[in-house]
């Protein structure tokens, strides 16, 4: 950022001073009148250009890239210059994820949007769909989202065994931004295994699953975090050991209780370390509200 110019003009200065009318105090604001003004006329412009040197070298400065776990980073990139208008200042910024280590762009590209205009905060902060949808794909291409977990979580009208349960995503999370929501879709395949008292598995079943869960986005730390809740499930039966085609409420009730009860926990640590929001010239958020247009 480069201060092209700077014109100043000072008709007067008055200084009033509290306290009463006596002849100090009007000697003392005459006194002082001439030398605020002078101070004004000759240094106002040269602060301006040095407040905006240094801004001009926090952008500078401004780290690019910003590592969010094991799984993914985030490019905070201007994408344009800053654009200068005279009740504030607009910053361009890139917001796409990558998977950690690959920044292969993904294969769709963000839309325009504005910020609000509401002019009662200090910072507005946009976060588009795409900023979304590129952490989804990162995520997936990282492989975050293919899960293995044992519990001791008995299907008590198949097997006594303790589970083990394979989820893999077949493709990344579907994000959709409602009106104060935020809904993700997660497609994927399931497999079942009994774990035998010998610590060998056996096959129980498999089959693909669509899980819609709630995003709930906070900010903690200059950091969006974002959590899943389970709000549906459905499941289509591809194999099975035990032929319970049947009895698929049972199923669809022993995935919903595991997916609440072990997978997305286990989502939701991974998700919980947050993405770093863009931090300027050391800005600390305070009272942060989120609004989902």
């Amino acid at each position: 950022m480069l201060l092209h110019n700077c014109q100043l003009s000072i008709n007067s200065v008055k200084v009033k001073l509290n306290g009463g009318s006596s002849w100090t105090y009007s000697f003392l604001s005459g006194y002082l009148e001439k030398p605020i003004y002078t101070k004004l006329d000759k240094n106002l412009c040269l602060n301006i250009k040095y407040k905006i040197q240094m801004m001009d070298a926090q952008l500078r400065k401004h780290k690019v890239l910003s590592q969010i776990d094991a799984f993914a980073q985030i490019d905070y990139s201007l994408v344009s210059s800053p654009a200068v208008f005279k009740s504030h200042i607009n910053l361009d910024l890139k917001g796409t994820v990558y998977p950690a280590g690959n920044h292969t762009d993904p294969p769709f590209v963000p839309a325009p949007f504005a910020l609000s205009n509401q002019g009662d905060s200090m910072l507005y902060l946009g976060v588009s769909s795409y900023f979304l949808k590129s952490a989804s794909l990162a995520y997936y291409r990282a492989g975050a989202f293919n899960i293995t977990v044992s519990k001791e979580i008995a299907l008590s009208y198949i097997t006594a065994c303790p589970v083990l349960l394979k989820l893999m995503a077949t493709s990344p999370p579907a994000v959709s931004l409602n009106a104060d929501r935020c809904i993700l879709h997660i497609t994927g395949r399931v497999e079942v295994f009994a774990v035998l008292p010998n610590s060998a598995t056996q096959f129980i079943f498999t089959g693909n699953l669509t899980a819609t869960t709630r995003a709930n986005l906070t900010i903690t730390k200059q950091k969006l975090i974002i959590s899943l809740l389970l709000k549906r499930l459905q499941f289509s039966l591809l194999q099975s050991s035990l032929g319970f085609s049947e009895q698929m409420s049972l199923v669809e009730n022993f995935l919903s209780y595991a997916l609440r009860s072990t997978v997305i926990p286990v989502i939701n640590d991974k998700l919980g370390k947050g993405f770093p929001l863009l931090n300027l010239a050391h800005t600390t958020l305070a009272g942060p509200v989120i609004k989902i247009n």
